[in-house]
């Protein structure tokens, strides 16, 4: 079965106010609840969310800014009745969402009981996992360090139950290292090769090979987003920088087979990636 951890980000896609819920955070618990896949969630992560939610989602913070367009000089095409309506559509809209921020501890506590989500708490290997990843420049903030920690003590115990297939849920971007140079459109964050550099070298402090991400985002995803054409980028892009899909590579020439050392011949197509991707 997949096995698929899930964070903060997470929590508040399926417990916000109903019209702020995230549509992918909902099927991937409807997809846990059907038993096609296993949630796994730390604990530490619902008391973020039940602080995240109700400061996130005050419905003042949207319902103010539209009530001051109404009150300032507006388009013609907006009349008084139109504008008598917004108003009161608007109070309708801040009563129902604060119902629904008092109920969010009722909320959170039927999450608990999803069919195929499994909330744990940290213990003793996550603990010392976090005081391993303190010193290293992550870019991460502190309660991230303490996820991070959670997931990867998490992950050491499903691999000794011999579980092979793990994911991260996608929701968190902080915590997906995959392809950080891709444009946000295909999922990625608008970094370039520099920031590839910086995953590279704490995974090597680490001495964490994995899947060899660099060949996945450094060197194979490159050819689908430089040669691929736009159905395929927005297809497999937003999969490959969530690592959802983890790409592999092969090559050959004619009379040459799979040895790569006797190639005869220059592969022009890397040179341009190569020089892309070092912004040449």
């Amino acid at each position: 079965m997949k096995h698929v951890f899930v964070e903060t980000n997470w929590v508040v896609g399926v417990a916000s106010p109903v019209h702020h819920r995230v549509p992918d955070a909902l099927d991937l618990l409807e997809r846990a609840g059907r038993g096609e896949l296993q949630l796994h969630l730390p604990s530490i992560c619902i008391t973020e969310a039940r602080r995240t939610i109700p400061t996130r989602f005050q419905p003042r913070h949207e319902a103010d800014a539209i009530r001051k367009f109404l009150s300032s000089p507006r388009p013609g095409s907006i009349t008084d009745t139109d504008a008598q309506t917004v108003r009161r559509v608007l109070s309708i809209y801040e009563q129902q969402v604060k119902r629904e921020l008092k109920q969010l501890e009722e909320t959170l506590q039927s999450l608990l009981k999803q069919p195929g989500l499994e909330v744990f708490p940290l213990n003793e290997r996550m603990l010392k996992y976090e005081v391993e990843l303190s010193p290293l420049e992550l870019g991460l903030h502190s309660f991230d360090h303490a996820v991070l920690a959670s997931v990867l003590g998490r992950a050491d115990e499903l691999k000794a139950a011999g579980e092979e297939e793990l994911a991260f849920c996608e929701l968190d971007s902080d915590l997906q290292p995959c392809c950080p140079w891709l444009e946000p459109e295909y999922g990625g964050s608008g970094g370039d090769f520099l920031h590839s550099v910086v995953v590279m070298e704490e995974l090597s402090r680490l001495h964490e090979s994995g899947f060899a991400m660099a060949l996945h985002s450094d060197v194979v995803v490159p050819y689908l987003h430089e040669f691929g054409n736009e159905a395929q980028k927005k297809r497999w892009l937003p999969r490959c920088a969530s690592g959802e899909a983890v790409t592999a590579v092969a090559m050959t020439e004619p009379g040459t087979g799979s040895v790569l050392t006797i190639y005869a011949g220059t592969n022009e197509i890397m040179k341009v990636i190569i020089a892309k991707q070092m912004g040449l």
